[in-house]
């Protein structure tokens, strides 16, 4: 048997990642259940007009229908050797009002052919159950060996329409007569304001550094659990070559599955890892944020993600060329030193001004003056019209256990504040082991402009 590592595309374009269910890092996965929300296209059939009384015109709205099918295959003695199950999800419209002799709409009808003639039965391998049992059941036969009958089995396990955004899971199963059945899980994401399936790839215009972010959290979550040491020794490496996943969306974020044997061995299953949209945000286009329509909080909370890594910047976690330095000398009364300046590499940020303006999106013109004229030396120069800066970092602060990040809102919706809850810790010499301490919570304010959140407060927890 041919395991295929990716989903069989059914479509033009790849239904691979994506891009969620309840996340479980360790071993085995529980079933998301399946929901729907309406589309947020709703379209009006117009009622008839001129002397015809008035009627009550026809909504319509998209909902995913399972089609199931079944087959059974038996050798010429009658036994049962095989069974083939399978779900398919079929895009329909339903009508809310007007009248059965109402027509949906031809756009609408356009939007449901596209996602009918994208999906099929869900498959993770390329079996043909059919001849395959009838091979094993004459071996078996012959040998007098003991026959089991084998299985294909595919289901709709998860559905997530809000707004334009349908996610569709699907769950699969195969018994090939070995020690033990495979299974695991594919997708199907959909636009239904375009009427096309989409990829990660499409929801933002920083799709490398968005497939970073996303393999950051997974490593981050898998070294969280007691099992970590169960993964394979580079299980790191193998999830931040991985450019597209089999994931799946809802109210919660993304959910991206790795199937068995990927990160681990078999023991642990399917794996999967929930990537809040919060952390997403801040790399997602306008087709991005249309489709995933951020809630308030999430986009202000994505807005602080990115407010972090910007802070982080001047303490040297910025993107820097290590092979195009610049030196400069500071006087001092020992004759002065020589201090070292590395080329920056922020994407479309390549002057002073450049960097000024990316951080005026996130921090207040009077924090991004104190935030400049923090230290003894500047952080940042030009050389040549061109931005460099030192080489420097630090280490995450060791007396913070955890820190959960919220957001509230102000009522009339124009800003709001960022809530750190700070978890300590101390080291105790007696008992040899890091113990809890006390817990505080820090509060940054923004204000909601037309490029998000704008903190006028900030400070990077670790």
């Amino acid at each position: 048997m041919k395991r295929k590592l990716a989903i069989i595309l059914a479509a033009v374009l790849t239904l691979g990642l994506i891009g969620c269910a309840g996340g479980n890092a360790g071993g085995g996965t529980e079933e998301p259940a399946a929901q729907s929300e309406p589309a947020a296209q709703n379209t009006q059939t117009p009622s008839g007009g001129g002397a015809e009384p008035e009627t009550e015109s026809a909504v319509w709205r998209y909902e995913v229908e399972i089609v199931s099918d079944e087959q059974k295959f038996t050798a010429d003695d009658g036994t049962v050797i095989a069974t083939k199950k399978s779900q398919t999800p079929r895009l329909t419209l339903k009508r809310e009002g007007g009248s059965a002799a109402d027509e949906p709409p031809k756009g609408m009808r356009a939007v449901c052919d596209a996602f009918n003639e994208g999906t099929g039965t869900p498959m993770l391998w390329d079996v043909d159950i059919e001849a395959d049992a009838r091979e094993q059941y004459e071996w078996k036969k012959q040998e007098g060996i003991e026959f089991m009958e084998l299985a294909d089995e595919s289901e709709v396990a998860g559905v997530y329409q809000h707004g334009d955004l349908l996610s569709v899971l699907g769950q699969c199963y195969v018994n090939l007569g070995g020690a033990h059945p495979d299974w695991g899980y594919v997708s199907w994401n959909f636009d239904l304001g375009t009427g096309s399936f989409f990829t990660p790839a499409l929801l933002s215009d920083r799709s490398g550094e968005m497939c970073a972010a996303v393999s950051d959290e997974i490593v981050y979550e898998i070294y969280g659990t007691e099992w970590y040491e169960g993964y394979y020794d580079n299980f790191s490496e193998i999830v931040r070559m991985l450019t597209d996943y089999d994931a799946f969306f809802n109210e919660k974020g993304m959910t991206v599955y790795f199937q068995e044997y990927e990160l681990a061995p078999r023991a642990l299953g399917v794996l999967e890892f929930t990537i809040p949209y919060a952390k997403l945000g801040r790399f997602l286009n306008e087709d991005g944020k249309r489709i995933l329509a951020l809630s308030p909080e999430d986009a202000a909370l994505a807005d602080f993600y990115e407010a972090d890594e910007m802070w982080n910047w001047f303490e040297g976690a910025v993107p820097q060329d290590d092979a195009d330095r610049r030196e400069l000398h500071i006087d001092g009364a020992d004759g002065g030193w020589e201090m070292d300046y590395y080329r920056v590499t922020i994407p479309g940020v390549t002057t002073l001004a450049a960097l000024k303006e990316r951080l005026a999106a996130r921090f207040s013109d009077e924090l991004i003056e104190r935030r400049f004229n923090t230290g003894e030396y500047d952080m940042f120069r030009e050389f040549d019209g061109v931005l460099y800066a030192l080489p420097a970092g630090r280490g995450d602060n060791l007396m913070v256990d955890s820190v959960e990040y919220s957001v509230r809102m102000d009522a009339d919706g124009k800003g709001g504040k960022v809530i750190a809850s700070i978890q300590w810790q101390d080291y105790d010499d007696v008992k040899g082991e890091w113990v809890l301490t006390e817990k505080t919570e820090k509060e940054l304010p923004f204000a909601v402009t037309e490029s998000g959140a704008r903190f006028s407060d900030f400070v990077s927890v670790w």
